[in-house]
């Protein structure tokens, strides 16, 4: 049943979203959910190297690799959100090992370790350092490391991907 309802001499009668917008009341809007399984025969998309690639459910083994591995929506703008927070991952990692700036450090609350963040308030990238907090982050074993990344890889991602949400 729905929670949209009138009571009148007693009686409950739900309301049909026509009725609720004739009373200027806007019907909440349920957010779906972008890994549920599609209906056979129904497109859904994984995330590939920087964009997502559209398949055909069809029940078969490929489809539920995909679906266990966790690279199965059915949301194209959000398969594409993926596929670009990956690639940028991967840059960040290999900007790190190619320019040997890959944090190697203990965390062990003593190593201070180097972490690029969005500044959304400022609308500017910074650099943050921890010792005992981690994500799953690319760090940097310098704060001038993390900083080239920025100019070097973050930034003229940005600009290739404008559509990109940090």
């Amino acid at each position: 049943m729905n929670e949209n309802y009138i009571v009148i001499n007693g009686k409950k009668t739900e309301l049909t979203e026509e009725q609720l917008k004739q009373l200027g009341i806007e019907p909440e809007k349920k957010r779906k959910n972008p890994f549920d399984r599609v209906p056979a025969d129904e497109i859904y998309f994984a995330a590939a190297v920087e964009t997502a690639q559209v398949f055909c459910e069809q029940g078969d083994f490929n489809d539920d690799k995909l679906f266990a591995s966790v690279n199965y929506f059915n949301d194209e703008a959000f398969a594409n959100q993926v596929a670009l927070h990956q690639l940028l991952y991967r840059k960040l990692l290999k900007f790190a090992y190619d320019n040997e700036c890959e944090d190697t450090a203990e965390w062990d609350g003593d190593a201070i370790h180097y972490v690029i963040l969005y500044d959304s308030t400022r609308g500017i990238f910074v650099v943050d350092g921890y010792f005992t907090l981690k994500a799953t982050d690319v760090y940097f074993s310098t704060k001038e490391a993390a900083e080239r990344a920025i100019k070097e890889v973050v930034e003229p991602f940005m600009e290739e991907h404008p559509d990109f949400v940090w």
